[in-house]
């Protein structure tokens, strides 16, 4: 329960960050404006981006997107690492909201642009989705079976009726918990290496600059690789329902 609350007490720090909450609809038609015409553009609102741009060209975007938050976090944290000494106490909390501010919006971006709805529709919902994704990033087995559930319901339901199907079973409130208590694990031995590094005048910033940049690389694109796949199954869940087949989801198992 204590590596819960670590993770839930850093996720209200971040969420209450401006700007943590994308609009799908506004980051599409910027991310993808330069790459289609007025009409596809409002196609790939509607439905995915994937049915007008593609996949090579996406993964393309998903890694500048990356590219931009990696700067982000990295130029955060380091200038968080300058104060050296007692300062550093001071820092750490700022610099742990803004990195994962950028690792929330990270997320929804990418989630976006590999067919993702709105998350932000449902009560709850976006938490509880950044939770997984953030796993992921981290590494958490069973976040990356997590992930694959909800594409899975992503494909059988609307975002709308999420809530009642799938956030609200007791089961995925488990999955859920289990996953805040990994991260908030893996936090409490975070913090200890980067307080360290921030005790360690103008050298901690290096330190805590470069540590950042691997971490959130590493996760960045950890995300990447398993919300691309999540595409893949969108895309065959959208044949299947044009032939009027049943999709199997042999490798989406309910968690």
């Amino acid at each position: 329960m204590e590596n819960q609350n670590i993770w839930n007490n850093v996720m209200d720090m971040a969420m209450r960050l401006p700007g943590v909450q994308v609009d799908r609809e506004e980051f599409l038609r910027d991310a993808l404006k330069r790459f289609c015409t007025k009409e596809q553009l409002r196609r790939a609102i509607a439905e995915r981006p994937d049915v007008v741009i593609p996949d090579g060209v996406l993964f393309e975007i998903a890694n500048s997107v990356i590219s931009h938050h990696v700067l982000g976090v990295t130029a955060i944290s380091a200038a968080a690492g300058l104060p050296g000494g007692w300062g550093a106490w001071v820092a750490l909390p700022a610099d742990l909201g803004q990195y994962y501010c950028h690792c929330f919006v990270l997320a929804q971006k990418l989630a976006y642009l590999y067919g993702y709805p709105d998350l932000r529709q449902v009560d709850g919902e976006l938490a509880r989705t950044l939770t997984i994704f953030v796993g992921v990033m981290m590494g958490v087995a069973k976040a990356s079976e997590a992930i694959n559930a909800l594409a899975r319901k992503v494909v059988e339901t609307t975002v709308q009726r999420m809530a009642n199907e799938t956030v609200q079973k007791a089961a995925w409130f488990q999955v859920i918990q289990s996953i805040a208590q990994a991260i908030g694990m893996k936090l409490s031995k975070k913090k200890l290496t980067t307080i360290a590094s921030k005790l360690i005048p103008v050298a901690g910033a290096a330190i805590s600059g470069g540590f950042s940049y691997m971490t959130f690389k590493k996760g960045a694109n950890r995300l990447n690789v398993q919300l691309r796949q999540s595409m893949d199954y969108f895309q065959a869940a959208a044949r299947v329902d044009e032939t009027g087949g049943d999709i199997q989801f042999d490798e989406y198992e309910e968690v």
